[in-house]
């Protein structure tokens, strides 16, 4: 068993939810060696981990995209944007809207974590370029009357937001 410090050997994995032994030390051990790689977003079933680089990453071009809406649910590395591909797809085939809820403490990349799932539906496959090209600008907006430095974040929201997108089918 995994307990306290003791910890055996953890394989990298894209999905937390294969480890053999889940304790706190297994789950952020791998999640360690994968930022040092610069993979930054973890799966835990259902749910998406992200580690804030605090770096840029160039994991966000329309190239990175297309992957995403090009390849298969089960076979998608983790990503924003399969979380991104996923709502869309659920929205277009579903009666229930997908739900996205976004947690973490203060400059763990909230407010730029909607701004990617934002950015993945201006992609030109996806058509929804204007409207949330709108949104996009209303970020801005919100941001320059809703957001404060902090100790520790330069950029902090200080306001909670409900966001619902209507997509067109």
């Amino acid at each position: 068993a995994c307990t306290g410090e003791q910890c055996p050997e953890v394989e990298e994995l894209s999905d937390l939810s294969f480890l053999q032994e889940v304790c706190e030390s297994s789950v952020l051990l791998c999640l360690k060696k994968r930022f040092h790689r610069n993979a930054i977003y973890t799966s835990a079933g259902h749910m998406l981990l992200s580690v804030n680089p605090f770096k840029s990453l160039n994991i966000y071009s329309l190239e990175m995209a297309q992957i995403y809406q090009d390849i298969n649910i089960v076979e998608r590395p983790p990503h924003i944007f399969a979380v991104a591909e996923e709502a869309f797809i659920l929205s277009r085939n579903s009666e229930h809207p997908p739900n996205i809820l976004l947690s973490g403490h203060s400059g763990s990349g909230k407010t730029e974590a909607v701004k990617l799932l934002s950015q993945y539906l201006t992609t030109p496959q996806r058509r929804q370029g204007d409207k949330i090209l709108q949104l996009l600008d209303f970020f801005k907006v919100l941001e320059s009357f809703g957001h404060a430095k902090t100790v520790l974040n330069r950029n902090s929201s200080r306001f909670g937001q409900s966001l619902q997108v209507f997509l067109q089918r």
